[in-house]
């Protein structure tokens, strides 16, 4: 479900920069539309009712929940990178969206990249998997 409400930041955040003139895009971004995310969180959400991250393999599991974010991760930062922006500028109407607020919103993003190889060596340390867990979601919040 979470890499559906990543592609949707991305989706309103592409809405919001839709407005600016062509010359101040780096490159064009496709606007995905809302349902196309929205659909993306259900599936994923089934696949997990359904029994396909079912946590008895938690190295696959894990991976797997980790591959189904980057694309909505990729396309979320591809949309803010997309803008030339000049410094200190603000291009979004409705929202602060100044160069202190991307930096943190490409280190939130980016922060969840090294969990997934951080899985193998917390496990080769002994922890439980429970520790693990905890600790890999204690990162994920502080990234968020």
């Amino acid at each position: 479900m979470a890499g559906g409400i990543i592609g949707l930041i991305g989706t309103e955040f592409a809405h919001l920069l839709s407005t600016t003139s062509d010359k101040r895009k780096r490159f064009h971004v496709i606007i995905l539309p809302r349902w196309f995310w929205i659909l993306y969180g259900l599936i994923l959400t089934y696949v997990v009712y359904d029994g396909g991250m079912s946590y008895k393999r938690p190295v696959c599991d894990i991976f797997i929940a980790g591959c189904t974010q980057i694309t909505p991760t990729l396309y979320a930062v591809l949309v803010v990178l997309s803008q030339k922006w000049e410094e200190n500028e603000v291009t979004m109407p409705t929202l602060e969206f100044g160069r202190n607020v991307r930096v943190e919103y490409f280190i939130g993003f980016f922060l969840n990249a090294p969990m997934l190889p951080a899985y193998s060596p917390l496990l080769d340390s002994g922890l439980a998997l429970g520790s693990i867990n905890t600790v890999l979601h204690m990162g994920l919040s502080i990234a968020w």
